[in-house]
């Protein structure tokens, strides 16, 4: 029977083979034959990332035919180096599809930036970061770019001594404001008011990173996204809050996300000042109501606590990750208040001083109330274990914890299992904390060589491990979360959990029938994983590690 060769192959089989190609397969897959060249050329086009110096390199290297014939295809423009835009609108004139456009610069013409912009009506996703932005006409010229189609925006600026430097003298302040008068002369007017008619209905995500001074503009420019969801506000200085939050009640009806990362590459306490203004911000949510808190940073006032408690049992989804705020009671509460919580992730990106663990001293008969929760990450501790004596690398424990009898490690355990187990919705359980931190490990080595003595170990670092944890035996009362039917993922790692007897498989397997994976501490080598989990489970993708940047 004779085949058709390969180069004959329909596009739809075309289209289901580049799903599992790199890019390096695909640079290899259009120099087979022409017909290959047709199908996967555009593929290969289709997402540019040119954020190191090296892409940049092997970008200035492209022959300027092949930049103008497959200008049109590129959808994803990611870059930090200027030359890439002037390239594209000198070479390549009908780069017009663009759908999501990031350039971190400092040295970045915005004319340039501005023009490509406009070139792509149909953007959704734009960023723009470094110091594009420097004045308010620049701030401006921005919005007024901004296509109809745009979902996403992120507006930033990294230096501050960009806008520092025209404060040195009296002088240099009357010189730049000549200088933006000539340069913005045509949007004088739009620096008391932007044009209201002109709305960008379909944003729904905004970010403000570092030092925005430029609180007038923005005001004015989220009355004209009225389908706004998503605020995202990182590190962000000289910013008017009271006055920002109060447009955001009365301009943003649909506003439902608030993504909060304050005092991240700092070891100060917020003033008065900065913790009255994030309360504000997070109490606004009782007017526009928000859905989805997520905070991230060093420290958070009593203020901006207190204000996201009070929102609690509205809420649906809390993601926590201070060095101080939630503590055992806190958490309590909001298991046994937040009935429309669908996901709760407690971090410990800082657990040197981070009290964000829940103790089973405070979980008490009050039933949880969350049944829709579908995710919970948080670290239950304080747990008797007398049937652990010492750590993994021979350190003997003679805590409290580490005596008793069996029966109150038990009765405490049962507690606890009788409450996750009333959770029958939860598809991914995570009760181990996991630090990839490179520097947070370094410290730990030096810990370990001062505090373990003959005990370190320097293959088996116990960054973390906890030994006070729930055994997940069979005898512990593991049959109590058999109503967890819809369980999907289950991360027990850096928990003294050892590999599951055939006793516990079975009953998993029978109970869970869901699941995809059980993942176990890493640190003896006996316990791995049920099976080979995919790098992107367990790192941190390059995109998501300089998305911030």
């Amino acid at each position: 029977m004779n085949h058709p060769p390969v180069f004959a192959l329909p596009p739809e089989i075309y289209f289901l083979i580049v799903r599992y190609l790199s890019k390096k397969d695909l640079a290899a897959s259009v120099l087979v034959c022409k017909t290959w060249f047709l199908y996967f050329r555009p593929y290969l086009w289709q997402e540019l990332d040119l954020r190191k110096r090296d892409h940049l390199l092997r970008f200035g290297k492209i022959p300027e035919t092949a930049l103008l014939r497959n200008a049109h295809v590129i959808q994803t423009l990611r870059t930090r180096f200027s030359e890439v835009v002037g390239a594209l609108i000198v070479y390549g004139p009908t780069c017009t599809n663009l759908r999501n456009f990031r350039i971190t610069a400092d040295n970045a013409d915005l004319d340039a930036v501005l023009y490509l912009i406009r070139q792509n009506v149909f953007l959704q996703d734009i960023s723009l970061q470094g110091r594009l932005i420097s004045t308010e006409g620049d701030l401006l010229r921005i919005f007024e770019a901004l296509p109809i189609t745009l979902s996403k925006l992120t507006l930033g600026s990294n230096g501050l001594e960009t806008f520092s430097e025209a404060g040195d003298s009296e002088d240099s302040e009357d010189e730049e404001e000549e200088e933006e008068e000539d340069q913005y002369e045509h949007f004088q007017d739009g620096a008391v008011g932007i044009n209201l008619e002109n709305h960008v209905w379909a944003l729904t995500s905004l970010t403000i990173r570092l030092y925005f001074p430029f609180c007038k503009t923005l005001h004015q420019f989220i009355m004209r996204a009225p389908l706004l969801e998503t605020l995202c506000l990182k590190n962000v200085t000289a910013l008017d809050v009271d006055r920002l939050a109060e447009c955001l009640i009365q301009c943003c009806p649909s506003l439902a996300t608030l993504r909060l990362r304050a005092c991240e590459d700092c070891n100060s306490f917020p003033c008065p000042e900065e913790d009255a203004a994030w309360a504000t911000v997070i109490a606004g949510g009782c007017q526009f109501g928000w859905k989805r808190i997520d905070l991230k940073g060093n420290y958070l006032g009593d203020a901006a606590y207190k204000a996201l408690m009070d929102l609690v049992p509205s809420l649906e989804s809390i993601v926590h990750d201070f060095r101080t705020g939630l503590d055992s009671p806190d958490l309590q509460t909001i298991l046994c208040s937040a009935s429309f919580l669908k996901e709760l992730i407690v971090n410990r990106t800082f657990p040197d001083m981070c009290t964000a663990e829940l103790d089973c001293d405070s979980i008490d008969d009050d039933p949880w109330v969350c049944h829709s929760l579908e995710t919970l990450k948080v670290v239950i501790s304080c747990v008797p274990r007398p049937d652990l004596c010492s750590k993994t690398n021979g350190h003997p424990l003679t805590g409290r914890l580490h005596r008793g009898t069996m029966a109150k490690s038990y009765k405490v355990q049962q507690r606890v299992y009788r409450q996750l187990g009333a959770m029958t919705k939860l598809k991914n359980l995570t009760l181990g904390t996991r630090i990839n931190e490179e520097n947070w490990e370094r410290e730990q080595y030096e810990d370990e060589q001062v505090d373990e003595g003959e005990y370190y170990d320097h293959e088996n670092l116990q960054q973390g491990l906890q030994y006070a944890c729930l055994s997940f035996t069979l005898e512990s009362g593991l049959g109590l979360l058999s109503g967890l039917r819809e369980l999907e993922t289950i991360d027990l790692r850096n928990m003294s959990v050892g590999l599951m007897q055939e006793a516990e498989l079975q009953w998993v397997r029978w109970n869970w029938p869901h699941l995809k994976a059980i993942h176990l501490r890493e640190f003896d080598g006996l316990a791995e994983d049920t099976r080979r989990p995919t790098p992107s489970e367990f790192h941190r993708d390059e995109d998501e590690e300089l998305e911030d940047l």
